[in-house]
């Protein structure tokens, strides 16, 4: 879930997926409702990086990410 610091939802950013090596993985835009769907190659550790115009890129912390179990990210991104 990707939100604006007052909580609003961002949508139309572009959210990526990068492994320990910053090489992207997958790619997604958010919703309407700031939610988006990453899928990964496979098990590992990832980042997300999330871009949108107006707004600072934000990267969230390392996610574990298992073969079958989705996991949720929420991250704030500010205004610039």
């Amino acid at each position: 879930l990707l939100t604006e610091p007052s909580g609003a939802p961002v949508e139309g950013a572009l959210v990526t997926m990068l492994d320990a090596a910053g090489a992207t993985r997958a790619t997604a835009l958010t919703r309407h409702d700031g939610s988006f769907h990453l899928r990964g190659p496979a098990a590992g550790r990832y980042r997300v990086l999330a871009r949108r115009l107006g707004f600072a890129p934000a990267t969230s912390a390392w996610v574990d990410v298992g073969d079958a179990r989705p996991v949720a990210v929420t991250m704030r991104v500010r205004w610039l």
